[in-house]
């Protein structure tokens, strides 16, 4: 890994689902977001995917994503594979928000479909806040959008909340004291596996 955070490239992902639980519940929408710090966008990946099921209503009413969205849109074993080739295009870390939430879906519909997940490492953004912001009362996505992007909270859409965390992420490492190095990076934040 090079030194400077700079010099390292970060993928921002988020997810929609069905539901709460990965053994019963479907993926309806990724995303992804590749950058640089500073701005510089390197790619994105957003998908909607058909579940092959009903969207319960309180799902719905959470991220917005209806059946006739989804209908006739591509099903996870088409959507899944270019996903992930999309996550191996560039050897880079992952930001979830939240992220055993998110990497149990992706897991789980992995399995499901017969693919192998990335091989990345991923940093868990909500660790990162909590060891940066230990006064806020909560760490949410929509508490940390409202805080730094001046805006009324996430939009709970998988490509809408990946360009957030891609931002808020900016934000947290400059933070006083400044993180700047992929050192300092790794002592406020705990590395996961994708995979």
């Amino acid at each position: 890994w090079p030194k400077d955070l700079r010099d390292l490239t970060f993928v921002s992902l988020d997810t929609e689902t069905t539901g709460l639980s990965p053994r019963y519940c479907e993926l309806v929408e990724v995303a992804a977001v590749r950058f640089r710090l500073g701005g510089e966008e390197m790619g994105r990946f957003d998908q909607l995917i058909d579940p092959g099921c009903r969207i319960p209503y309180q799902a719905s009413a959470v991220h917005g994503i209806t059946d006739g969205m989804v209908r006739g849109k591509p099903k996870l074993e088409a959507v899944l594979p270019k996903f992930f080739d999309f996550l191996n295009a560039a050897d880079s870390v992952v930001l979830i928000h939240n992220a055993s939430f998110d990497l149990g879906f992706i897991r789980t519909a992995a399995l499901r479909v017969g693919v192998a997940c990335p091989q990345r490492n991923v940093i868990d953004t909500l660790g990162l806040s909590r060891k940066r912001l230990p006064q806020l009362h909560s760490h949410r996505l929509d508490v940390l959008v409202s805080m730094f992007l001046a805006m009324r909270g996430a939009d709970h859409r998988a490509g809408g909340d990946a360009d957030a965390l891609r931002r808020i992420f900016e934000r947290l490492v400059a933070l006083a004291p400044v993180i700047g190095s992929v050192a300092d990076l790794l002592a406020h934040a705990k590395l996961k596996r994708f995979g």
